[in-house]
């Protein structure tokens, strides 16, 4: 499930939602209520919750509240995996509101209802330029639909077509016809300056599993966490030896982030200031970001480190600025006092709870903690490797490659039991982690 604004609000109760449901639209309090209640009720598969549900898609409004919530209701049903709704979520492919219809073609993909049908179906609104085609696209992909191969190349090969639809068509073509031209075309939006189309490329390569696109994928300057999901998405049937010692190397690098290993879209024509470098690290576009870090990194002096400190407090309101703080913290051995206790502040805001279990800053911050002062390990080595407690994977896999840093043969006994418990952690690419370290030292 992704993540969504309400995962980070207190969970309701199944009762309180479906009750939510129940209240009339004229004594709501919060119109997105319905939403919330809709979303929240995916948490708990049973009779009720399914019955609320479509009782909810059965409701005739035109209430906007209503409409959104009907949206999240589809997402629902299917996480729940409800097949007695199939017949209705299929009559909302000939909704008005694309949204409504986008979801109801995930839902039935999710539910494995992908007969001839529906497929036509779908496939006949890819020719309404009002529905959201991208999406529709990758549902087709995902269905296998191999007679939608003529649609995906009159898509593709019209140049009046976004990016995004015209990359989502290339995608389709190189899953179901294995074409491997148009991966030429999917290459090429990686590197746009449209920072939107850049990240539909990388989703467009994902969905495709065009492995062989992925050592260019590393190098797209966009954020982190497209890299890292590519990385996930894309090495799920990786077994041999090879692959494994090719996809640490690739992770352990992402950790560090350093942008002179990224392709850098633009350049500058003069000489900026440090004010303006740190400014831009707040750039939404993380293109011109990794173009001032760069700049940082490779021709300013260690003392201006201190400018950093300045606006900490800016950061502390932008999730971007606070992660190129740290990847540029990262790139220095730091011996003044002040700032290593600045460096200790920042790299523990960011572990804090303040902050959801996926921002992703976190696995940066904890390299970045153990960079400083390794002794930190023995404090949070339990609670950094356990999946239970640091969900996500990534932070897990930052605290392992951490420690590995820390051992040598005189202290590898004290901790091998924490990395025996990561071998057998519930992701994939951490249990590698941990299997080397193992094997380094047996």
């Amino acid at each position: 499930m992704k993540s969504n604004y309400f995962d980070n609000l207190p969970l309701l109760q199944k009762d309180e939602a479906i009750s939510i449901l129940r209240i009339p639209l004229e004594k709501i309090n919060r119109k997105s209520d319905y939403y919330k209640a809709a979303y929240h009720l995916s948490n708990y598969p049973c009779t009720e919750t399914e019955q609320a549900l479509i009782e909810l898609l059965n409701y005739n409004s035109d209430s906007q509240a209503i409409l959104i919530a009907k949206r999240i209701a589809i997402t629902s049903l299917s996480r729940i995996n409800s097949f007695a709704s199939i017949p209705l979520i299929l009559k909302y492919l000939n909704n008005e509101d694309p949204y409504l219809v986008e979801n109801a073609a995930l839902a039935l993909n999710d539910l494995n209802y992908t007969t001839a049908k529906v497929i036509q179906t779908i496939l006949s609104l890819l020719e309404n330029p009002s529905q959201n085609r991208r999406t529709l696209l990758h549902v087709l992909i995902k269905m296998k639909a191999f007679c939608a191969i003529p649609k995906m190349i009159e898509l593709m090969n019209d140049i009046s077509l976004s990016p995004s639809i015209r990359g989502a068509s290339a995608a389709g073509l190189f899953k179901l016809s294995g074409n491997k031209k148009t991966l030429k075309l999917l290459k090429k939006y990686m590197f746009v300056d449209n920072q939107n189309n850049r990240h539909c490329a990388v989703n467009d390569i994902i969905i495709a599993e065009a492995y062989e696109l992925l050592p260019d994928l590393l190098r797209c300057p966009v954020s982190p966490t497209f890299r890292i999901n590519a990385i996930d998405r894309m090495s799920q049937n990786g077994n041999s030896g090879k692959d494994n010692e090719k996809l640490k190397c690739w992770l352990d690098s992402l950790l560090l982030d350093n942008p002179n290993d990224l392709i850098m879209l633009k350049s500058y024509k003069k000489n900026h200031d440090i004010c303006f470098l740190i400014e831009e690290l707040f750039n939404p576009d993380f293109a011109y970001s990794y173009l001032a870090l760069k700049t940082i990194i490779n021709q300013l002096s260690y003392s201006y480190l201190w400018q950093i400190v300045d606006r900490f407090n800016d950061a502390k309101k932008d999730y971007g600025a606070l992660y190129f703080f740290l990847i540029l913290l990262m790139q220095y051995k730091i011996v003044d006092k002040s700032l290593l206790n600045f460096v200790q502040e920042l790299a523990l805001f960011c572990l804090s709870d303040k902050w959801s279990q996926y921002m992703k800053f976190r696995p940066v911050a904890i390299t970045l903690l153990i960079h400083i002062n390794p002794l930190f390990i023995n404090e949070y080595i339990n609670t950094w490797i356990d999946d239970s407690k640091t969900l996500y994977w990534f932070s897990r896999y930052a605290a392992l490659h951490a420690l590995g840093k820390t051992l040598d043969n005189t202290n590898y006994s004290c901790y091998r039991q924490n990395i025996l418990i990561a071998s057998k952690d519930n992701h994939r690419l951490v249990r590698i982690k941990a299997l080397s370290i193992l094997n380094k030292y047996t």
